[in-house]
């Protein structure tokens, strides 16, 4: 049974989320999205996120690790698409070696201690922008990498893109 006011809630809080979003929108300088491939909450500096965080921490860390996660996941899938694009055959080896990584190897797995990673780089240089921040980020991430594990998930990840007819296909 669907509870009426919980689903109001919800939308409320997601009304709210929109217009925080689209109030940190408007702090994004002009100038670096002109300037740069990458959009969204990347193009922001340190500063912006510490401006968003005083103004909602929840909100501030939804958006900004969302874009993180999507940031990576891309890197990701660029870089086994890349492997199988490369080599039909592609080993898990072939995809570790064009760039895949456990976006959740030990160590790194809590994505709200990515979030206090990624604040600390900003408290410490507030006018870089924040996909500075991730692939600091990114740099931890790859320190903590088990190869076993990695070569584990890359042959995985290598078989789906098998299955759904990636690469080859096109």
């Amino acid at each position: 049974m669907v509870n009426a006011p919980q689903v109001i809630g919800q939308m409320d809080i997601r009304i709210r989320l929109l217009a925080l979003s689209s109030a940190t929108a408007m702090l994004l300088s002009a100038s670096v999205l002109a300037q740069t491939a990458i959009s969204g909450a990347g193009t922001a500096t340190c500063g912006d996120l510490a401006k968003l965080y005083r103004m909602s921490p929840e909100t501030a860390e939804f958006m900004f690790l969302s874009w993180t996660q999507g940031f990576l996941s891309g890197l990701n899938a660029a870089a086994m698409t890349r492997a199988f694009d490369e080599n039909p055959e592609a080993s898990s080896d072939d995809a570790i070696v064009a760039g895949a990584f456990d976006l959740h190897p030990r160590g790194m797995e809590d994505e709200s201690a990515w979030f206090r990673h990624l604040r600390q780089f900003c408290d410490q240089r507030p006018l870089a922008t924040f996909v500075e921040a991730v692939y600091d980020l990114l740099d931890e991430i790859l320190a903590h990498q088990d190869v076993e594990e990695l070569r584990r998930l890359a042959k995985e990840q290598l078989r789906r893109l098998k299955e759904n007819g990636s690469g080859a296909n096109r």
